[in-house]
Formats: structure tokens, C-alpha cells, sequence
């Protein structure tokens, strides 16, 4: 449900000097599943955020208005199918994006961000938590897909962040970008890993970023078939 609850009910004393904005983001499905069942990270992004001021708190809930969101909403039923299979989706949408943004928020450089690691970042007001678009970082961000999951670095203000699957579906290309404190991506590296996987995450030291690559494969003749975007390949070593 998308809503607006002023003063919520406190228990207890918000603390005076406690002021600012708690973002949250979950999957929150608005239509059941096309297939007639589905993971819940296919969920469509629901942003909730509690602003507190002064002793009080506030609630606002909003969907992320993604491509596939509208597109459904037009048609007041499901229209994509399994997670990331295209092969599976109604006719109406294909060529559409599937994006959810339902993962991470990511505040940085003045802006918000909800956050899918198989999409760009969406920007949203961060007051109304209206959606305000895809970002790609004003045509630096050379990728199809952005991490859920980036690093700030405490010294600097530098965002640390990547793409997998970096060149499209399936793909072995992995991208990592810095993006400064004022929003511009400074730098990029990509670099071909040793098969495609799945990388949920990964982890930043002052001197090193390393990635674990394990055998979460996407195998496109599978996907064709209908089969998971993911499936575990016991052959492969991590």
C-alpha cells in the first residue's frame, strides 16, 4: 500500500537531537505472479521512508515507477514472468525492461537512488519519493546493470561500485567505477571474469576490491528453455 501515516504512535521519547530520514527498500509484488508462482526478489521496489523532526516521526510508502510497474499497472494484471527470462514474459512486453529497483538505497552526493543489481539506478525525490528516472551518471556509467551493494569509502567520499553481467544477459564482463563525492564517475575498469556468475556482492579494502566468483551460472540455452536465470554448476570452481 502507498501511504502517508503522520505522527506515528512513539513508545518511548524520540531523542531531541535525532533528526533525519530512515530509507528502506523491499519487494512488494503489486500483481500476483504471471506464472502463478514466483521468488519474492522478483517483488516490484516499495520504498519506505520515516522522517524524524523534532520528537516526531513520519511514514511514507511509495512504489519505485519502474518500466515494468507501469506497464502492468496499465494492464492491471502480470505481464513479466520468471526472474530476468524474457522468454517467459507476455508478448505485450517484449523488449521491455523488467527492472524492479527493489533491493538497496543508496544516498550519495545529494541524490537517492533505489537500487537493482540487474538494472540502473532509478533516482527518487528524496522528500516525496517520487521517481524521477533511470541515472547513468551523465553518460559515464557504460553499463546495463549497477551493483545493489556499493561501498562508500569514509575518507574520501567516494562511491565504490560495479556492474556484473556488464555488457547485457549472461554476460562474463565486470565493470567496477568510482564515482566522487560531487556525482562524477572519475574512473572505470572492467575486467572479463572466469565464467559468468551471479556476484551479489563483493569487498573493498584501502588497498584492494576482491571479487568471489562462484558457480551461480547463467547458461542463456537454459534461460531459452524457460529454466532459471540461475543455476548451480557443481563442475565450475569457485
Amino acid at each position: 500500500m502507498e501511504a502517508d501515516v503522520y505522527d506515528l504512535e512513539v513508545i518511548g521519547t524520540i531523542p531531541e537531537a535525532l533528526n533525519g530520514t530512515y530509507f528502506r527498500n523491499s519487494a512488494d509484488p503489486q500483481y500476483p505472479p504471471l506464472l502463478g508462482k514466483d521468488i519474492f526478489l522478483n517483488g516490484d521496489g516499495m520504498v519506505h521512508s520515516v522522517r524524524i523532526e523534532n520528537g516526531h516521526a513520519d511514514l511514507k510508502t511509495r512504489y519505485v515507477q519502474t518500466e515494468k510497474l507501469a506497464l502492468e499497472r496499465k494492464a492491471r494484471r502480470a505481464l513479466f514472468g520468471a526472474y530476468r527470462n524474457s522468454f517467459t514474459d507476455d508478448p505485450l512486453v517484449a523488449g521491455k525492461d523488467n527492472g524492479t529497483a527493489n533491493t538497496s538505497m543508496l544516498w550519495h552526493h545529494g541524490k537517492l537512488y533505489a537500487l537493482k543489481e540487474s538494472q540502473l539506478p532509478m533516482e527518487l525525490d528524496p522528500h516525496t519519493l517520487e521517481t524521477k528516472g533511470l541515472s547513468n551518471f551523465g553518460g559515464k556509467l557504460h553499463s546495463k546493470t549497477f551493483t545493489a551493494h556499493p561501498k562508500l569509502d569514509p575518507e574520501t567520499g567516494e562511491a565504490i561500485a560495479f556492474s556484473y553481467n556488464g555488457n547485457g544477459e549472461a554476460s562474463d564482463k565486470i565493470k567496477i567505477y568510482m564515482i566522487a563525492k560531487n556525482g562524477d564517475i572519475t574512473r572505470t575498469e572492467c575486467f572479463t571474469a572466469p565464467y559468468c556468475s551471479m556476484v551479489h556482492d563483493y569487498h573493498v579494502s584501502r588497498n584492494y576490491i576482491a571479487f568471489t566468483i562462484c558457480p551461480m551460472v547463467c547458461d542463456w540455452e537454459r534461460v531459452k528453455r524457460g529454466e532459471p536465470y540461475w543455476h548451480w554448476d557443481a563442475a565450475k570452481q569457485t
